[in-house]
């Protein structure tokens, strides 16, 4: 389930989703196959993070998923295509 970005905002320090920058992370490698699991949440949280994103303000960053980064940009965080 993604965090709320009041959530994420908390996270980082801040109530301002203007003062947060996004950008795609670099991949840390080879990703394995998908978690072959029997629980579909199990299975959603892990494709959920295939594609990860930074969040930052200040000198705080926070790993997002796709859909948080979303969620971020529609409240006002900037998205960059490079940290």
């Amino acid at each position: 389930m993604a965090r709320s970005v009041h959530q994420i905002l908390g996270l980082l320090g801040t109530k301002d989703p203007a003062a947060v920058r996004v950008y795609p992370l670099p991949p840390a490698g080879e990703v394995a196959s998908p978690v072959r699991a029997v629980d579909d949440d199990a299975s959603e949280r892990a494709a959920a993070w295939v594609s990860v994103w930074g969040a930052d303000f200040g000198r705080l960053t926070a790993s997002v998923t796709v859909a948080e980064k979303e969620a971020l940009v529609a409240a006002g965080a900037r998205e960059q295509p490079a940290r």
